[in-house]
Parts: structure tokens; C-alpha cells; sequence
């Protein structure tokens, strides 16, 4: 089964603790304004979220089916203050642990299984990733994966103050294995404030399309190439006091497409699956 990051209001997406400068509103007609920003907080402090994935798809190898699956995944997110600069530029050690039910061979018994991954990022204010780093055992291939991940998934607030109502679209593109580029976009929406778990948040509502290719490198033990589209749609609750996201809630439709030759034979294998997600700060 793919994994992938969370999205990017955590991972998903990495959700910083922060502040938001709030802009007041006059006594005239005129919407609030809210200037968004992460500002993380000192060395040493750690934010966690937890996630509950609900996953119903299929598998099909040469237009064959091979599994259909039901599955539910759960995830555990820390995210730990390295670096906090005072250009507004942040370093970010960030923890994700994974688990999931998988039948344990022809028995119907189910077994758990977990995987954990370690990730370094450099982060501004906004939201713009300036490095990247997979810790651990990885390969090119997965972080130049991740890192197209959070770069075309993740929000990046505007410069300028925003008002109820008003949007903002992310453009992106993604270098295919052939070396074609593809473009990509989500557009992010005020939608309205609203008290979240004790917390005043603006609540954004996001869709768009994220192309993640899958370019092998000479090192890399799978020779697979191919690409996955996700389709994603929701909304999340950011709290503007703090500067932290509080709630994410989102639909995803996953389409994994894979090439590659095993004993001779040419295999195309394609994974789709519908998705809905729920990602929350741990209090």
C-alpha cells in the first residue's frame, strides 16, 4: 500500500505552531482582515496531531484485477522546533508514525502493522518549504516523492492581509520521469471564523490536484516509473491567535499508476482508492 504524507496542513501538510497577526475590522461594513503566518516558537517546543484515514479501493495488474481493500489507517505526528530564526524562517524535525490492519496470510487473521519516518524541513512563515531532508533509511526516489508532496500540497498563505470570502490558488508543476512537466494547482478559500476546540480559527476551504511522479534513480532497487494523482477537497479550522491548525477534514480520490518489467513480462498496475480523512491537535 502507498504511503504518503498526511497532508500538507500537518505534513499533510506540516502543521507549525504559530501566530497570526488579526487584523481588525472597522466599524464600517467592511469584512475582517486576517494577515496569516506561522511563527513556531521557541527551541525545544513540539506540536502533535493525531490522524484516521478510512481508505476503499482496488488493485488491478494488467487491467486484471488483483485485490479490492477496505482498510483503515491511523497516524501519530510530532513536530519538534530545531531552529527558529529571526527572519522568520524555521527548522523543523518532524516524526510520523503509521498503522494499519493487514490479513496475516491465508489464516483471516488480522495482523498490525506500523512504519515510522523522519523528516527535516526548513519552513518560512508562510508556509514555503526551502529544504528538504528524508532522514533514515530512504531512497531518492521517495524523497524527491515527499518533497513534490509537500511542495504542491501544502498551503502557502498570501503576503498580504485576506478577507472572508476572498481565495487564493497555488500553482505547481511536476517533472515526470520522461522529463515532460506537468502543472498543477489547489485554490484555498476564507470561508468564515468559527470557535474550534476553545480556539477562534478561520475556517479554509481547499481543492485541487496533486501529480507526484515516480523517476527512478540508477540506485534505487525498483525500477518502477509512473506517477499518483490525488484529488482532495476540505477544510480546515487554523487558529489565528496561535497560528496553529487545529481540525482538517478531507475527501481524496488516489490514483496510483506503475510501469515496470518483472521476469520478462511488461506490468502495468494501477491502485485506486476514495479516501476520507480526519487530522487533529493533540490537546
Amino acid at each position: 500500500m502507498t504511503r504518503y504524507p498526511s497532508h500538507p496542513f500537518a505534513a499533510l501538510k506540516i502543521v507549525l505552531s504559530g501566530l497570526i497577526l488579526l487584523g481588525l475590522s472597522s466599524c464600517s461594513e467592511k469584512p475582517a482582515q486576517f494577515k496569516l503566518r506561522f511563527n513556531h516558537g521557541p527551541v525545544g517546543e513540539q506540536s502533535k496531531y493525531g490522524l484516521e484515514s478510512h481508505r476503499v479501493g482496488a488493485t488491478y495488474k494488467n487491467d486484471d484485477l488483483v485485490e479490492e481493500f477496505d482498510s483503515r489507517i491511523e497516524g501519530n505526528f510530532t513536530y519538534l522546533v530545531r531552529e527558529n530564526r529571526s527572519d522568520e524562517i524555521y527548522l523543523i524535525e518532524e516524526n510520523n508514525i503509521w498503522s494499519w490492519d493487514v490479513a496475516s496470510g491465508d489464516s483471516g487473521q488480522i495482523k498490525r502493522e506500523t512504519k515510522e519516518y523522519n523528516y527535516i524541513t526548513k519552513i518560512n512563515s508562510r508556509g514555503r518549504i526551502i529544504e528538504f531532508e528524508a532522514l533514515g533509511e530512504t531512497t531518492p526516489t521517495r524523497t524527491n516523492y515527499i518533497r513534490n508532496f509537500f511542495d504542491q500540497g501544502m498551503p502557502i498563505f498570501p503576503e498580504n492581509e485576506i478577507a472572508i470570502g476572498e481565495s487564493w490558488t497555488q500553482n505547481a508543476s511536476a517533472i515526470m520521469a520522461d522529463g515532460d512537466s506537468v502543472a498543477v494547482s489547489s485554490t484555498y478559500k476564507l470561508k468564515g471564523t468559527a470557535r474550534k476546540k476553545g480556539y477562534d480559527c478561520v475556517i479554509i476551504e481547499y481543492n485541487g490536484r496533486l501529480i507526484l511522479p515516480i523517476v527512478p534513480y540508477d540506485d534505487d532497487p525498483s525500477r518502477a516509473t509512473g506517477f499518483d494523482q490525488i484529488d482532495m477537497s476540505g477544510i480546515f479550522y487554523f487558529a489565528y491567535h496561535e497560528g496553529k491548525n487545529i481540525h482538517n477534514e478531507e475527501k481524496r480520490k488516489f490514483v496510483a499508476n506503475r510501469q515496470y518489467v518483472k521476469d520478462g513480462e511488461e506490468i502495468n498496475r494501477i491502485t485506486e482508492f476514495d479516501a476520507v480523512l480526519s487530522q487533529y491537535l493533540v490537546e
